[in-house]
């Protein structure tokens, strides 16, 4: 099956975002570590509460309890643990 070919309206929509990209100070790669902290720090205040993984009220056991079925899954590692 063949994608179909964009539409000028489909054109239109990305020349926007393009050039709206374009325009954003934070296109560029950081110059340097230090702005690279800076831009996730902005990143951080700006998210809030969306900035931190996971769902809200999830309970911490459950990542426990898929991780062992993980390594169950697996099966033990070369040193025999099954922790891998």
């Amino acid at each position: 099956m063949v994608a179909p070919r964009p539409s000028n309206a489909d054109r239109e929509h990305f020349r926007r975002i393009a050039e709206a990209n374009a325009e954003d100070p934070g296109s560029s790669p950081p110059a340097t570590l230090a702005e690279m902290f800076d831009r996730l720090t902005a990143l951080r205040r700006a998210l809030g509460p969306w900035a931190v993984a996971g769902i809200e009220g999830e309970d911490p056991s459950e990542l426990e309890a898929h991780l062992r079925v993980m390594r169950r899954l697996r099966g033990p590692d070369d040193d025999g643990t099954g922790l891998g």
